[in-house]
Parts: C-alpha cells; structure tokens; sequence
C-alpha cells in the first residue's frame, strides 16, 4: 500500500500570479457577501454607510492585492520580508504613530466620502487615542528630563511658574467674587487654584502649538546641530535614545506636526469652553470661601445660617446661607459697632 505524504503548501510568494489574482477574487466576493448582508442587518440610518464603508477597505485591499500579485516571486519575498522587518524594528511609539496616521487618513476620507468613519463618534474616540498616546509620551518625556540635574531644575521652576500663576488666579477670581482680599482664605485658595489647572493647559496648549510653528518653519536648521542626537532626547520621548531607532527623521517630522495639533487643540476647545468654566468656577467660590474659611464665630451677633472670617483690623466678612442655598456676602463690618 502506497502512503501519500501530505505534500507542503507552496509559500504565498511562489503562487503563480492567476492562483493569487483567483485567491483575491474569491476574498472580495465573500467580503461583498458579507457587507451586504451586515449592511442588511444593520439600523435603517447607517445601512448605506456601513456598506459603503466596507467596499472602501475592500477596494484598498483588492488593489493592494494586485499590485502584489503582479510583482515577481523573488519582489513578492523582498517587499514583505522588508515591511516585516521594518515593523518590527520600529519601537511601540512609532507604532501608535502609525495608528494615529491611519486614523487621521480615515477621518479626511470619511469627510470627503461621507461614509461612516467620518461619524462623530468615530472621531471623539480617535482624538481620544491621541490624547492618550500623547499623554503617555508627556510621561515618557518627563522621565527623561527628570533623570539629570538641569532636567531637575527646569522642572521645579516650571511646577513654581504655574503654581504661582494659579494662585493668582484664584485671589483674582475671590477678590472678584466677595469684593475683600483673599489673603485670609488660604483653603478656598488653595482649592480654587487646582481648579485653575485647565486654564494652565489651555495656556501651556498654545505655548506648544506656538513652539511647533515655529520648529516645523525652520525644521531643517535645528538638524544641522551638532550633537542633536542628545538634545533631541530630551523632547522627541523614546525616540532619539539609540542611534538604532529606525525612521528616525520621519519620527519627529510627524511628533512636531503631532504636537502642534495636540497643542492648537487644546487651546481652541480651552478657549471655546473658557466662558463657561469661568462661570462655574464663580459659582463655587461662594461655597468654598463659606465652608471652609469661615465659621459661626461669638466674636459677633450672628443669625441662623450665619458664618463669619476676620479680615484683620478688627473687621469680619459675614455671609448667610438662604433657603435657596444661595450665599450672600455683605460688606466688613466690625463687631464691636
């Protein structure tokens, strides 16, 4: 009796070119099967962009397909091992940065086509990813300035400028709201402050986007530099610490055009949102000055709902809880009139 071995499927680059044309045939006819019935089954209001959407990367694949199919065997095993291999070499930030590209191109295709990933939804949870992949390099790049002694130094006087900045901006917003100076309200400062940190963002987004003006005007100069290698490390994270780091230039070409974005972003929306949080912020001063600088002191004659803080010179701020819940103020008086 005579065994048939099972005999080794040939590698994908040695198909002959009608077996791969066949092969991507069959695939974009089952995928067209499929999107119509998902299309089929889908809500009345997002049938048409649910297809359209698959013939979409369909199409991408089927060209891809052929022109794959139309290079030669030893072509075939080049381009793929390279892109393997180029992939691979790549860090985890360069791949992120592949996805954002990736998501940004869906969102310009989606615009101009009308089709579902140009949705609302789909947008927010993308901007999302960036924020988060922006993050995470903020983080990475705080580690690197941190782990020197200047790294040390300009942080400190960074955390001492904006500290500083939004304690100011508290006082201002107090003195704004119950007309005395906020010198005696040290917790209601202190907590009007931290929430002063949007604001500090919404500043820091348009130094950012500022700077990436500027860096992608003159990009090229900054790389004549010698020793940009080290310098680089400090504000492209992950990216310039090996001279192994493949694409390299590419790299920060996109973390400036990136970071620009990041940066305009975060200013538009900050400055858009800006009458509002002014407004909520105001409503909160009452309450915080209320519950946590003052209190129903006997230095005065006080009434149900009465709570009273010292000014210095002998002069206390009085201030009542209404039924309503509003907080009302009235002017320094002194205790012993």
């Amino acid at each position: 009796m005579t065994i048939i071995k099972n005999q080794p499927k040939p590698e994908i680059d040695a198909l002959p070119r009608k077996e791969l044309l066949k092969n991507l045939a069959r695939g974009v006819a089952l995928g067209t099967g499929a999107s119509v019935i998902i299309s089929i089954l889908s809500p009345a209001g997002i049938k048409l962009s649910i297809f359209l959407t698959n013939i979409f990367f369909l199409t991408l694949g089927a060209i891809g397909g052929i022109i794959y199919a139309y290079l030669s065997p030893q072509q075939r095993a080049e381009t793929r091992k390279w892109v393997l291999k180029a992939y691979e070499e790549i860090n985890n930030e360069q791949k992120l940065y592949l996805i954002i590209c990736a998501l940004a191109i869906l969102i310009l295709i989606g615009y101009a086509t009308g089709i579902s990933f140009g949705t609302k939804e789909f947008i927010i949870l993308s901007l999302l990813f960036a924020g988060c992949v922006a993050l995470r390099d903020f983080l990475s790049w705080y580690q690197a300035i941190s782990e020197n002694l200047l790294g040390k130094a300009i942080l400190a006087l960074g955390f001492a400028i904006a500290s500083a900045f939004a304690y100011g901006l508290a006082g201002q917003k107090i003195s704004y709201t119950i007309h005395v100076t906020p010198t005696n309200f040290v917790r209601a400062n202190l907590l009007i402050a931290i929430m002063m940190i949007p604001v500090i963002i919404t500043v820091a987004g348009a130094f950012v986007s500022a700077l990436g003006i500027v860096m992608s005007s003159l990009f090229i100069l900054p790389f004549m530099l010698p020793g940009i290698n080290k310098i680089a490390a400090l504000f492209s994270p992950r990216t310039s610490q090996s001279q192994r780091i493949r694409f390299q230039f590419i790299t920060r070409v996109f973390q400036v055009f990136f970071y620009t974005f990041v940066g305009a972003s975060l200013w538009t929306f900050g400055h858009k949102a800006a009458n509002w949080y002014d407004e909520f912020t105001t409503q909160k001063i009452s309450s915080l000055v209320y519950e946590f600088d003052m209190y129903p002191g006997t230095e005065c004659k006080l009434s149900d709902g009465s709570k009273i803080a010292p000014l210095g010179d002998a002069k206390f701020l009085v201030a009542k809880r209404q039924a309503s819940g509003k907080i009302d103020f009235s002017p320094p008086i002194k205790c012993d009139d």
